[in-house]
């Protein structure tokens, strides 16, 4: 808060009423770290994302997915994009899910995790139709902490193809996850 409010020439208390705002009027929502005792050391603030992605677009200047390329914006468009369906998704069960992010202080991280019980589903969300075997690092980390907790982790991408990667880890496109067609 306090580097959201320098950023902004505002103190800190300001900046948190204004968040407080913004979260009351829908605009922007937190989500909140998962923590499992892994044995290491975990960032504990939350990831603010906006909740309608095209005006948080509009906000960064950017009118088309060329421009969100060009301006290194598009992963975070597309993870703020992905990560509301799925929020919207997780509403319209008849059990709700815990909804969180996973990342240690040294880097590893995955985008997602949804927790429903005591079983962990981790997804990483990658705006390009490639992937690169050490984007799959932290989603692996967490499978290896978590163990039988850890049910499936999914790296959702732009590509068409679904591949098993191991036991518990899949590549899927994200119009498959999210259950839509193009």
């Amino acid at each position: 808060m306090s580097d959201l409010g320098a950023d902004a020439a505002l103190g800190y208390s300001t900046s948190r009423r204004y968040l407080n705002i913004l979260e009351v009027a829908y605009q922007v929502f937190e989500l909140h770290p998962f923590y499992a005792d892994l044995g290491k050391r975990l960032v504990k603030r939350p990831k603010l994302y906006a909740n309608d992605v095209g005006m948080a677009a509009h906000v960064a200047n950017v009118d088309s997915w060329e421009a969100a390329d060009a301006s290194i914006r598009a992963g975070a468009l597309f993870e703020t994009w992905v990560v509301n369906e799925l929020r919207a998704l997780d509403e319209l069960a008849a059990r709700r899910s815990s909804v969180h992010f996973w990342r240690t202080s040294a880097g590893a991280e995955a985008d997602v995790v949804v927790e429903r019980g005591t079983a962990a589903v981790a997804i990483e969300i990658k705006a390009s139709a490639t992937l690169r075997w050490k984007e799959t690092l932290g989603i692996r980390a967490l499978r290896d902490g978590l163990g039988e907790r850890f049910t499936l982790g999914v790296i959702a991408y732009l590509g068409d193809e679904v591949r098993v990667l191991d036991d518990r880890l899949v590549l899927a496109p994200v119009a498959s996850l999210l259950g839509v067609t193009r």
